[in-house]
């Protein structure tokens, strides 16, 4: 489990890095970036897990497209679907 969490956290770290230095460069990624984490944050603190859910995952989907729009990812590399466990 923990090679496991050392070989997604090397891939969390770098893509922090690219999205940081487009933050950096396009004031309107970093103002949405912030707006979607108080969205989580909100969800959270409100106790609502749905909402709270749909937050992280509508923030993952608007992050895949600023990577598209900053020139990044190619677009078909960010509309794959995302594979989620059953509830």
């Amino acid at each position: 489990e923990a090679r496991l969490l050392g070989f997604v956290e090397q891939y969390l770290c770098e893509a922090m890095r690219v999205t940081r230095g487009n933050e950096a460069r396009r004031r309107d990624f970093a103002d949405a970036v912030r707006a979607e984490h108080l969205a989580v944050v909100h969800a959270i603190a409100a106790g609502d897990v749905p909402a709270a859910r749909a937050a992280a995952v509508q923030h993952m989907q608007h992050a895949a497209a600023r990577l598209v729009a900053a020139g990044v990812v190619k677009p078909a590399a960010a509309a794959r679907p995302v594979r989620r466990k059953p509830t």
